[in-house]
């Protein structure tokens, strides 16, 4: 099954190894991840329920470091003032509803860490319709023939939910 970036989150927190098991060990407390399996720098979610949800879904969040997001979005941020240390890739396969939990997850993440997501999953146009207005959004020349978005993490939850 093809898989694909869904978004990175930008956060000015340095992520370690241990600090990235702990931030796994909070989102974990949220009702979206439930159990999440880490190993290194990767962590994956268990999702559903078995008794009448046995679709497995190809979600993977990856720990890297900030330089390694896409340089328009990093140049984009400089600009606000925002300097991120760690950038979370949430991957995930192409069917809908994989994303559409990769995308809640995300905001589980955010409300945790704080900081910006960058995608191309949804445009600043989408993103500015979802909230009514664009306040914590920045355009982001990312994604391609569709451009993507820059959503600040408190803004996140409420196109998330």
């Amino acid at each position: 099954m093809p898989v694909h970036l869904l978004a990175t989150l930008l956060t000015d927190l340095p992520l370690d190894e241990s600090r990235f098991r702990g931030l796994l060990m909070d989102v974990a407390q949220s009702v979206v991840a439930g159990n999440i399996q880490q190993d290194g720098y990767w962590a994956r979610p268990l999702f559903g329920n078995a008794e009448w949800d046995a679709k497995e879904r190809e979600i993977k969040v990856q720990c890297r470091k900030a330089n390694t997001a896409h340089p328009a979005a990093l140049g984009e941020l400089q600009k606000q003032g925002f300097r991120p240390e760690s950038a979370l890739e949430f991957t995930c396969s192409t069917d809908r509803e994989a994303q559409l939990d990769a995308w809640s997850l995300l905001g589980a993440y955010a409300e945790v860490v704080q900081g910006w997501a960058v995608t191309s999953y949804m445009d600043f146009d989408e993103a500015a319709g979802h909230l009514g207005h664009e306040e914590g959004l920045l355009h982001a020349p990312v994604g391609g023939r569709k451009k993507g978005v820059l959503i600040a993490a408190n803004q996140l939850k409420n196109l998330c939910g």
